[in-house]
């Protein structure tokens, strides 16, 4: 339950609409509930105004708040409104403000499998997502990508029936068995044949022609340019490393370049080292800070340096096989990896599907390709399930840089994370 002042505060960060309802519930409330599950959440206040969409908020007061209060639950669960209520007891209450009554109603980001939410009875005349504060009606392309979404469990290990375990490049499989092989010797699968090991680490699978087939995961990870340029057109992987002074790149790895298979194993053989390479952290110890905790742990100065600069390496390696792993392989866009002296951003296809807010504290995973997370672990690349941005945040806390940056875009689709790899005052100071 957040206060009115709380809730003004945060204006900046959080989606707010302002409704008068002096005269009942208004009719636009159902799209606005919609609209904003439907994207990343926030409040609607029922007795304030926001003149013009200025930004600025005056109380206009409830005649009858708690009747409001009660006509909004009987709403929220009429089927003819809206198509689910995701709201808690918690979500809907009575605050005062500047001595006026004031109806909070907190809508909480829908997950994917709830999506979309609509009012009416036609999906694709009642979904709604906002856009600069305002509610927008969703294009059938929104819709059906929702949809898509609405149940991404195995989804990568759906088979690609079009193709067979000839359109796998056979000296990636060999690589990949290889580091499998160095990571875990003894493993039951470095003792299989090359098919049965496909289908026993979800990359292929026997079809309804008794004949084996790639899966989504399978063809991702280990598909040759051409098939993986037909099943998954609109989507690409580039890495980069930017001149200093930001005018282009020194050196780009790309699928584009078409003298490299372009799959997702041979990226990351290509990307890992170069990723992590001359990462160096300028540790200084500060009193009473995390610098000086870590001095002590580890004995000296030096010694924490090179303990944070490994777990720096980590987690960059973390950040790297996630954009990989949650991408929407057939959304739009590429996966893009710029690398720079100040930080490294990883951007990559498709919104998340449970809501950012929640997951640095760890233990909330989505994954939007698990077999593809599956064949990262088989090798130990990337954390366990839901904890990989939380060791990043502490990571990042503990060696005193700019806390990440994790932004994410409805209108195209994609989510950005920005490692800084400076430390603010240093970032201040040459800028």
């Amino acid at each position: 339950m957040f206060t009115i002042e709380e809730i003004l505060a945060s204006k900046d960060i959080l989606d707010i609409d302002a409704k008068a309802g002096d005269t009942g519930i208004p009719a636009d409330i159902w799209q606005t509930y919609c609209a904003l599950a439907n994207t990343a959440g926030g409040f609607i206040l029922l007795g304030m105004e926001d003149r013009n969409r200025s930004g600025f908020y005056y109380p206009s007061g409830l005649r009858s708040a708690q009747k409001m209060m009660q006509e909004i639950w009987r709403g929220v669960n009429d089927r003819k409104n809206v198509s689910a209520n995701i709201l808690f007891r918690n979500h809907i209450y009575l605050q005062e403000y500047q001595g006026k009554d004031i109806v909070v109603v907190e809508v909480p980001r829908a997950w994917s499998r709830q999506k979309p939410l609509y009012t009416g009875a036609d999906m694709f005349e009642g979904s709604y997502r906002r856009n600069q504060r305002e509610d927008r009606k969703c294009s059938r392309e929104e819709i059906q990508h929702m949809i898509r979404e609405q149940d991404t469990h195995g989804a990568d290990a759906r088979l690609l029936r079009r193709w067979t375990l000839n359109d796998l490049e056979t000296d990636t499989i060999s690589r990949y068995r290889i580091v499998l092989k160095n990571i875990r010797p003894g493993h039951v699968y470095t003792r299989m044949g090359t098919d049965e090991f496909l289908v026993q680490i979800g990359a292929a699978g026997r079809g309804e022609d008794t004949k084996l087939h790639p899966t989504v995961a399978g063809m991702l990870f280990f598909g040759k340019a051409g098939p993986l340029a037909e099943e998954f057109p609109r989507v690409y992987l580039d890495y980069r490393e930017l001149l200093p002074e930001g005018s282009g790149w020194s050196l780009r790895i790309s699928s584009r370049e078409g003298d490299w298979s372009g799959n997702l194993f041979d990226f990351y053989c290509r990307v890992i080292d170069r990723l992590t390479d001359g990462i160096r952290i300028s540790y200084q110890p500060v009193s009473a800070g995390t610098s000086q905790e870590a001095a002590r742990r580890f004995g000296n100065i030096a010694k924490a340096r090179d303990a944070l600069t490994r777990k720096v390496k980590e987690c960059l390696s973390e950040a790297f096989v996630n954009a990989l792993t949650h991408a929407d392989y057939y959304g739009d866009g590429g996966i893009i990896i710029d690398k720079s002296p100040h930080f490294v951003s990883f951007a990559n296809p498709g919104t998340f599907l449970a809501d950012p807010r929640y997951v640095p504290e760890g233990g909330i995973s989505v994954t939007r390709n698990e077999n593809v997370g599956r064949l990262f672990d088989l090798i130990m690349a990337g954390c366990r399930p839901g904890e990989g941005l939380r060791e990043i945040m502490q990571t990042w806390e503990a060696c005193a840089m700019k806390p990440p940056q994790i932004m994410e875009s409805f209108e195209r689709g994609r989510v950005t994370v920005i490692l800084g790899l400076a430390e603010p005052e240093e970032e201040e100071g040459g800028a």
